[in-house]
């Protein structure tokens, strides 16, 4: 894939010095532009399948918005961690819970993240609600995740950038699995109203010790 030009350099003025600040041109590239053929359009139409099946999947939830409360919380977590950010997950909740918060540059960055990533998904219209988790994936793979996007900012090489993140995607990224043995687990309706932003009420289950939770 021959180098892109990734944009420009502005003399500008900070603090009384003149300096050369980089402008990045829009998105997607156009000189050359994307080039997405071959196993990378396979790649990508697998992917595109893929939400639409995690879509319908989040369809299937009685209280879509109890499921993905602590998971998208513990997404922007990790995302923004992936960057330096210190903040924990009881440090975004503690946050979150108090009417007049006192500041918290991290807190506050993993709060913006999840205003991002709402407005995403309302953009690009993929996910009907926030079922996508990928940032595991890319912590866990932080030194490629930092050479992919070093190539992206310097060559322009935003084909092997699409190829990374779709190695994060599979087909359901999300993948608690209940193993049942003599086991039932129900979550009580009574209470359960999606549009309040509080925990969810606990689980009842009859589980014996022959079930449990494992996670892929």
């Amino acid at each position: 894939m021959p180098k892109r030009k990734t944009g420009r350099y502005e003399s500008v003025t900070a603090g009384a010095e003149n300096v050369d600040a980089f402008i990045p041109f829009d998105l997607p590239p156009a000189h050359p532009a994307l080039f997405v053929e071959g196993k990378l359009e396979y790649r990508l139409r697998e992917a595109e399948q893929a939400l639409v099946r995690l879509d319908l999947g989040g369809d299937m939830v009685p209280c879509l918005d109890w499921f993905i409360y602590a998971f998208g919380r513990k997404e922007a977590v990790i995302s923004s961690q992936i960057e330096g950010t210190q903040a924990a997950l009881v440090d975004l909740l503690a946050f979150e819970a108090e009417e007049r918060p006192a500041p918290n540059a991290d807190a506050e960055e993993v709060t913006n993240y999840l205003d991002a990533l709402a407005l995403l998904l309302e953009h690009w219209g993929l996910l009907k609600a926030r079922l996508l988790y990928l940032s595991l994936f890319f912590k866990r793979h932080r030194e490629e995740y930092y050479r992919r996007l070093d190539l992206s900012r310097v060559e322009g090489n935003w084909e092997g950038w699409i190829d990374f993140f779709l190695d994060g995607s599979p087909p359901l990224p999300v993948k608690p699995s209940l193993r049942r043995g003599n086991c039932s687990i129900s979550y009580p309706r009574t209470g359960c109203d999606c549009s309040k932003p509080n925990p969810p009420p606990a689980p009842q289950s009859d589980c014996s010790s022959n079930c449990r939770v494992i996670r892929s």
